[in-house]
């Protein structure tokens, strides 16, 4: 039995044809942890064919591995565990960029092997064909041409990325110019193999998003999205101005602050130009690995995404593991513009595990053949309170005539009660029958939210999706969203950049740097203009509501060493600028906005260091944190709380959370360890503060609450516990992973006080 097991282990696991993760680790990679995206369980193997390689390229369920110590490569089905030899590198297999494999090996199919090849000491690129049964790499060295600036002027860029195979072709990207090049390999009447090499006038430069700033940094993917797309997948996250550190030291910390964006474009060949796609089609996903050349789209078989449980491949969603090799699983969600975070394997994140790779298996007995379950649940009530409260009371109990006691209650009367409760007593209201509990799902009537705000003082999460004229509010006390719908359709396209005082800063691109800024209010749906702004922003605030006379709108940019410090007072119509000589890092804000205090401009550094910038004497000091314990801050918050300034500091994934409070006397930080009966509210466009003194609802006190979520409930972190927490979902973590946040979203503070016409013109 103990022998069974043991050449049990050697082999892979059944694999369904759905995406699997791998991880390789132990010894010379010799384990492999394959992880089911739909069932969400691991299973650990030792397969002796995979032992120290590395996954290259794969296609169809075949995988590319290279052996770096002996420059080996072969072409291997983990599924049959067939294995094809290919010759051995005529070339150092450490200076390969990137490799793409056309089809796989079987039948008649015309399978090629792709190489890019760098030389560090030449400068040069060469690429390399193989296809099984060659004896010999074909070998063509990419040559400067007439007419190519890129290669006159960048010789020493002459590098690509992003190599993808579409339709038994190959397409590459210039890291200089950005185009794409079709690179082919053919065979003459003589039999010589010829490399060709096609420029196409495809270029992403120049459409970047307006939410996107220029010193962001990203990473592309091209993915063969279906047989008819190639596709373009970019990620923006982090900062690329940190001079001191290498570009993969960048890289790294970069996307630990998190990613603040992920557009696609479609490519048409017809016109040569790639086209922006707002959403991926409703049972497609897309999975990147840490590689820029190991992407794969996925479509989902029916119902195969509600897996009891939460678990199940989603649509319409690009699933990517990051370049830390943190061992964690990112999943965004193009509908709604939320990011997940999950932790497939508890040892994923250890340093013997090597970067993650997808394969989604051919040739194996598909599960989707057969019938498939029936559920009474939608997609969206997967993982909610809809399946967690199904084993409540049973309808059992009705009347004389039959009907259940319930039936006679007016649903207004159900709904005033339910806006009043929250946390446990929310939770037993809806346990008291099945009809109780279908007739409120977590979505609710605006009427519900809008009845709360009035009655209490506590900010709102505002999240807008790709949708123009919805807007989703999100009660953190009664954890209840209800969704807003505009008259106004012209909010499509718009990006909350902050919020104070009850109103939304929201921008809009109009093309190249140009933005139109305006005030937003989305209770009374009033909205103020703001004259034109002609560049990035990096952080914007203001000092007051938007209609008193005194209001003072106020942004920054840094470029590189130059950081430009624009402002407008209300009745102004143009923007007053001036430039920063000063070293731009002590601009850069790691995740939040500045703040106008008293008089001076606030914001956070790099390093969590406060810089204060006083403008009558256009000069900037900067003050240290001393000895805290949040060695590597990846977040960090502004806010005003009781008229002192507050920061909050996070560690990756929110592994440590501290709050310090600024000696305005003494211009010195003091760490905060219970904040009494105060609450901080924080995101990326906005943080607040709110006390729970006179509102008489116990245990809100001492908490800072998030812009994530489990399942449908908010997410807060307790300074009691030192824990993450939901009110009543039973989510306790030391991180917050298995949670979610929304990109374009904010904190509010509730306001519905009307302005007249005048008011409302800046």
């Amino acid at each position: 039995m103990h022998r069974r097991q043991k050449n049990n282990r050697r082999e892979p696991p059944v694999l369904r044809p759905e995406p699997w993760l791998v991880y390789s680790h132990g010894k010379q990679k010799q384990s492999q942890t394959f992880y089911s995206l739909s069932e969400r369980s691991c299973q650990v193997r030792n397969i002796p064919k995979t032992r120290n390689r590395t996954v290259w390229a794969h296609c169809q369920g075949w995988l590319a591995l290279v052996d770096v110590d002996h420059n080996h490569c072969s072409l291997f089905n983990p599924v049959t565990m067939e294995e094809v030899h290919l010759p051995r590198f005529p070339f150092t297999a450490k200076s390969i960029d990137h490799c793409a494999l056309s089809s796989p090996p079987t039948g008649a199919n015309n399978c090629l092997l792709m190489c890019i090849e760098y030389c560090q000491r030449r400068k040069q690129s060469s690429f390399h064909f193989c296809k099984p049964g060659d004896k010999d790499w074909t070998t063509q060295l990419v040559e400067p041409q007439q007419g190519q600036c890129w290669c006159e002027v960048y010789p020493h860029l002459h590098r690509f990325r992003n190599t993808v195979s579409f339709n038994g072709e190959f397409y590459v990207v210039s890291i200089c110019c950005k185009g794409l090049f079709k690179v082919q390999l053919a065979i003459d009447q003589l039999g010589t193999n010829n490399v060709s090499m096609e420029l196409l006038d495809m270029k992403l430069r120049g459409q970047r998003s307006h939410f996107v700033r220029s010193t962001m940094m990203s990473s592309s993917f091209m993915v063969q999205a279906s047989p008819t797309e190639l596709m373009t997948v970019k990620l923006y996250y982090g900062d690329n101005r940190d001079t001191d550190c290498s570009y993969k030291v960048r890289r790294v910390e970069g996307f630990q602050t998190g990613v603040k964006r992920l557009d696609l474009y479609k490519a048409n060949f017809l016109e040569e130009k790639w086209e922006r796609v707002e959403t991926l089609p409703e049972d497609t996903a897309i999975f990147l690995g840490s590689r820029s050349d190991n992407g794969v789209s996925y479509k989902i078989p029916r119902r195969q995404d509600l897996v009891v449980g939460g678990g199940g491949v989603r649509g319409n969603t690009v699933y990517f593991t990051p370049p830390t090799n943190d061992g964690y699983l990112y999943a965004y969600d193009v509908g709604d513009r939320s990011i997940s975070v999950s932790l497939p394997c508890s040892k994923a994140n250890r340093p013997d595990y090597s970067e993650p790779h997808w394969i989604i298996p051919l040739g194996c007995s598909s599960s989707t053949d057969d019938p498939q379950p029936e559920f009474d649940i939608s997609p969206d009530e997967i993982g909610s309170e809809q399946i967690i409260l199904s084993t409540g009371n049973d309808d059992s109990s009705t009347d004389h005539d039959g009907r259940h006691w319930s039936y006679d209650i007016p649903s207004e009367l159900l709904s005033d009660v339910q806006s009043r409760l929250f946390g446990a007593d929310r939770c037993f209201f809806r346990l008291a029958c099945k009809t109780w509990n279908s007739i409120f799902s977590s979505v609710v009537s605006t009427s519900s939210n809008v009845r709360f705000a009035r009655n209490h003082s506590f900010p709102i999460l505002v999240h807008k999706g790709l949708d123009g004229e919805v807007v989703s509010l999100f009660n953190p006390i009664t954890s209840v969203t209800s969704i807003l719908s505009l008259e106004a359709s012209s909010l499509r396209g718009a990006v909350i950049r902050c919020s104070k005082h009850g109103w939304l800063l929201m921008s809009q691109g109009l093309g190249g740097d140009q933005h139109r800024l305006f005030f937003f209010n989305p209770f009374t749906e009033d909205r103020i203009n703001l004259p034109m702004l002609s560049y990035d922003l990096e952080g914007i605030t203001f000092s007051s509501s938007p209609t008193s006379f005194d209001c003072l709108v106020i942004c920054y940019t840094a470029l590189w060493q130059q950081v430009v410090i624009s402002f407008i007072y209300r009745g102004e119509h143009q923007w007053t600028q001036y430039e920063v000589m000063s070293d731009s890092s002590n601009f850069m804000s790691p995740f939040s906005n500045p703040i106008y205090h008293k008089g001076l401009l606030y914001f956070m550094g790099k390093n969590a260091d406060l810089c204060i910038h006083d403008f009558e004497q256009k000069t900037t000091i900067t003050i240290e944190l001393p000895n805290r314990s949040c060695t590597s801050v990846q977040r960090s918050y502004l806010l005003e709380c009781n008229g002192k300034l507050l920061s909050v500091l996070m560690g990756h994934m929110g592994k440590v959370l501290e709050v310090y409070a600024l000696d305005q006397e003494a211009i010195t930080w003091k760490e905060l360890d219970n904040l009494e009966d105060n609450m901080l509210f924080v995101s990326a466009a906005s943080a607040l503060s709110a006390t729970n003194s006179g509102e008489k609802i116990s245990g809100l006190g001492n908490k800072v609450f998030l812009d994530r979520f489990k399942d449908k409930d908010g997410v807060f972190y307790s300074l009691a516990t030192r824990k993450f927490h939901t009110f009543w979902s039973g989510y306790n973590n030391d991180d917050w992973c298995n949670t979610k946040e929304y990109i374009n979203c904010a904190w509010i503070e509730p306001s519905f006080k009307t302005h007249t016409k005048d008011e409302l013109q800046w």
